[in-house]
């Protein structure tokens, strides 16, 4: 058993009349203006959001010279670790190996042939275990960085938001360091006690671009936030809003413009 909404007269089961049989309103049509105008009012702050959220995504990407520079130079330290970044000499009795040059991608095929058994048992070696252990180390540093470039590119969608330029600048940061210590491990393995004359190796030119690249682009992310970060896009109903205005303004300036007495 329901009530009418309008009244709050009891309604019977048998009351099968669309309207109320106290005050004669229809049951199925009354409010139904107000809750038109809750559904309007509900879809314009969906729409409010989803337009601030693709006027961020702009923002993040073309808001500024700052912005444009920003994603550039992303792509750029992504594109600097598949560029040579290590030379490795290998001198054995029945195996030479002379200047092999290891970017990202080379270092990944090396690593998914590795016999990961071995190499654990040999860090325990007197005479090779410190020099794998700070490779390996060396390998994952590079890996830290080039993950952090990776997300960098993803979630710089976010970096419209306070909380998003933050971690942005975060992320660089940890990139920065893990190449930093990546380089490091490595001149310190290449310097082996036990190994002179079998293993040696070098730094190539792309490891200084790459951390180059990784200091400017945090630098920059950082003089970013300090200048409270780059300023919103106005939104597509604020685009409107001020394309009416200025079509008004357009109007009224001909309206005065036509009511003036024309002078002889």
């Amino acid at each position: 058993m329901g009530t009418c909404p309008k009244c709050g007269a009891k309604l019977k089961k048998t009351d099968w009349r669309p309207n109320c049989w106290n005050c004669g309103v229809n049951i199925m049509y009354y409010g139904m203006e107000a809750r038109l105008d809750e559904d309007a009012e509900r879809a314009e702050k969906e729409f409010g959001k989803l337009y601030h959220m693709t006027a961020g995504i702009k923002t993040s990407f073309i808001g500024s010279k700052f912005a444009y520079a920003r994603w550039i130079l992303t792509l750029l330290c992504i594109g600097a670790l598949f560029l040579p970044l290590v030379k490795i000499n290998v001198t054995l009795p029945y195996h030479m190996v002379e200047g092999a040059s290891y970017g990202i991608l080379q270092t990944v095929m090396f690593v998914k042939d590795m016999d990961f058994g071995g190499v654990i048992a040999a860090f325990s070696s007197p005479v090779v275990g410190d020099t794998l252990i700070r490779l390996c180390a060396a390998v994952v540093c590079l890996a830290v960085g080039a993950l952090m470039a990776v997300l960098n590119l993803i979630l710089i969608l976010r970096a419209y938001t306070k909380s998003g330029g933050i971690l942005l600048a975060v992320r660089w940061g940890i990139g920065l360091g893990a190449m930093v210590a990546g380089t490091v491990l490595f001149q310190m393995a290449m310097k082996p006690e036990g190994l002179a004359g079998i293993l040696s190796g070098q730094l190539s030119f792309g490891i200084y671009i790459a951390l180059a690249l990784f200091l400017i682009v945090f630098a920059l992310q950082v003089a970013i936030l300090s200048r409270g970060g780059i300023p919103m896009l106005p939104t597509k109903s604020e685009r409107m809003q001020r394309r009416r205005s200025r079509r008004w303004k357009k109007s009224r300036l001909q309206l005065v413009l036509k009511r003036m007495p024309a002078t002889t």
